[in-house]
C-alpha cells in the first residue's frame, strides 16, 4: 500500500451530514472537492474541522491519498487559512480514532507509573499528541513517595481495605505495592481498560477478593 501527501486547493462541491464509523464513536463527513477540472470524494475524520467544508468554499487543504489496489483513498487531514493550519489545538481533537487509542494508552501508561509525568518521554509524547489536536493529562509534579519509592495507600476503612480518592491513585498502588499489571487489573475487574473505573470502592473489594 502506498501513501501519497499533498497540498490541494479544492473548491468544494458537495458536504454530507456527520456520520458515525467504527465502534469507538467516531464521526465523520464525506466531501467532493474539485481541483485542476478533476472531482474527488474525500473523508474528514477530525471533527474541528466540519464547520469549513461548506459547499462553494475554496479551501487550502492537507490531502492523504492511501492506495488500496487499485484505488486511492483521499482523506483530507488539514485546512490552512492565510497559510496557517486550522483547528489543530482544539481539546480533544484527533485526526482519527487511531490518535485517540494512542492519547488513552500513554496516559493510563503515566496513571499506571509506568511512564513517569515528568520524563522527557512523557513530556515529547504530550507535545506530540498536542500538535495532533489532542492530549492526555497534562505532566503534574510527581508526588512524594515513602521511603521505599512507592506511593502508600489512603487510610483503610471499616473492613481494613484500602480506600483511594482517584482511580489513578488505586491503579499506582496495585501497579506498584501489588505488583499487578494494568491487564491484570482489568480482567479481575471485568474491563476493557482503566478509564472504566467508575465505582473505586466496588474495584477495592473485587480486586482484594472481597
Amino acid at each position: 500500500m502506498e501513501n501519497k501527501n499533498e497540498r490541494k486547493k479544492l473548491k468544494i462541491i458537495e458536504a454530507s451530514d456527520p456520520k458515525p464509523y467504527g465502534k469507538n464513536g467516531g464521526t465523520l463527513i464525506k466531501v467532493k472537492g474539485e481541483s485542476n477540472s478533476a472531482t474527488i470524494e474525500y473523508t474528514v475524520f477530525r471533527t474541528n474541522l466540519f464547520e469549513y467544508f461548506k459547499v462553494g468554499a475554496i479551501l487550502d487543504c492537507e490531502v492523504e491519498g492511501k492506495q488500496n489496489g487499485e484505488y486511492f483513498n483521499y482523506t483530507i487531514n488539514q485546512v490552512y487559512i492565510d497559510g496557517q493550519p486550522v483547528g489543530g489545538k482544539k481539546q480533544g481533537q484527533f485526526r482519527d480514532t487511531s490518535d485517540q487509542v494512542r492519547a488513552q494508552c500513554i496516559t493510563q501508561l503515566r496513571v499506571a507509573g509506568v511512564i513517569d509525568s515528568d520524563s522527557s518521554l512523557y513530556k515529547k509524547l504530550y507535545t506530540w499528541l498536542d500538535q495532533l489536536g489532542g492530549k492526555p493529562a497534562a505532566p503534574t509534579a510527581s508526588k512524594p513517595t515513602t521511603t521505599a519509592g512507592k506511593p502508600p495507600a489512603d487510610k483503610p476503612d471499616g473492613n481494613n481495605l484500602p480506600v483511594f480518592e482517584t482511580a489513578g491513585k488505586l491503579l499506582t498502588y496495585y501497579t506498584k505495592e501489588k505488583g499487578m499489571t494494568t491487564v491484570q487489573i482489568c480482567q479481575k475487574l471485568g474491563i476493557k481498560t482503566t478509564s472504566e473505573i467508575k465505582d473505586i470502592a466496588d474495584a477495592v473489594k473485587k480486586l482484594e477478593g472481597k
